[in-house]
């Protein structure tokens, strides 16, 4: 799809072309990827970073988890291995004992749930499941678990579960719409999204670091963006090709993109990532809509569809890790 829309970006008026801004000054860093990746019947849980002869392994379970927690404060990672929360300490590495997960099945714990979900008339309470959404210690010590439970329209019911020296407790809840949550205004509220953060999350996953968001720009390899928007009829624009150039270790890698307004927030969707180093053809990334996320001279891609996240260098297009369950940039 992208070269055939390439082909056309001739004919087409950009909105802007934008220079590498004269005061950006480049800043060497080494941010770490967290991922899970399975490997016959072992699933690997591992961070890497670009200075790293190989990846280190944290945990091996026997099957990946959807999502990986981590306890930025504490530089830890939670993983939930069947019905466990495990505890690994990032650096040095080492593992707590694991701890038995708050019952998932919503029977359980119903006459403690206020808001109740069986007062929602749409809801089927005998399918009734908790799935783990967050995972951190909370401010006094405890550990403490928010889990969601999903409804027929899309929106959910949180709840946050705190472990005592009894087991555990439901000592939160709060509803969201369809749409997503009411962000609390107070840090120190239990469910402020600052306070989580996991593989699949909205803090790993920030629009500063995907591939359409103008930050790119103050990257030490950026080079160049130009924006085209695409004509589907005379006068009538929807979404805009994007280029993006870089310049890494004196190879010249340019991504190309298309990217459209989402109708429901004031982000914007991604869909097929191509990557051309020099001038050799260009690397597929990805074929679907996706989510993109960049540190220094890599991109992380999390493919809609398929089911895995990929992570590629930009100055030689080689692939670094794929077929991941979860990953994510942890800083």
């Amino acid at each position: 799809m992208i070269q055939a829309l390439k082909s056309t970006m001739a004919a087409l008026a950009f909105a802007g072309s934008l220079a590498l801004p004269s005061e950006a000054v480049a800043q060497h860093t080494s941010p770490r990827v967290l991922f899970a990746q399975q490997s016959g019947d072992i699933c690997n849980i591992r961070y890497w970073h670009e200075f790293a002869s190989e990846a280190v392994i944290l945990a091996r379970t026997a099957e990946c988890p959807e999502s990986l927690f981590v306890d930025a404060r504490r530089q830890t990672v939670f993983v939930i291995d069947g019905e466990t929360i495990r505890t690994l300490r990032i650096y040095p590495a080492a593992e707590s004992d694991p701890v038995a997960m708050p019952d998932r099945d919503l029977k359980v714990w119903l006459e403690s749930m206020e808001p109740r979900p069986d007062q929602n008339s749409n809801y089927n309470l005998g399918v009734g499941r908790l799935h783990p959404i967050g995972i951190r210690y909370l401010d006094d010590g405890a550990l403490g678990v928010v889990m969601s439970l999903a409804m027929p329209g899309d929106d959910e019911y949180h709840y946050l579960f705190k472990r005592g020296e009894d087991g555990w407790s439901m000592v939160a809840s709060r509803y969201c719409e369809r749409w997503g949550c009411e962000e609390p205004e107070d840090r120190s509220d239990p469910f402020h999204s600052e306070n989580y953060v996991s593989t699949r999350g909205g803090r790993t996953w920030s629009e500063e670091r995907m591939i359409w968001h103008p930050n790119l720009l103050h990257s030490e390899f950026a080079v160049f963006r130009n924006e085209a928007k695409f004509e589907v009829s005379p006068g009538l624009y929807d979404g805009s090709i994007l280029e993006i150039g870089l310049k890494i270790d004196g190879t010249q890698s340019v991504l190309t993109t298309y990217v459209s307004p989402s109708e429901h927030s004031d982000t914007l969707h991604t869909f097929n990532v191509d990557l051309s180093i020099d001038s050799g053809p260009p690397k597929n990334l990805s074929g679907n809509q996706c989510l993109t996320s960049i540190a220094g001279k890599h991109i992380l891609v999390d493919e809609y569809f398929r089911g895995r996240f990929e992570l590629t260098d930009l100055s030689t297009g080689e692939t670094v890790f794929s077929n991941l369950s979860t990953a994510a940039w942890i800083d």
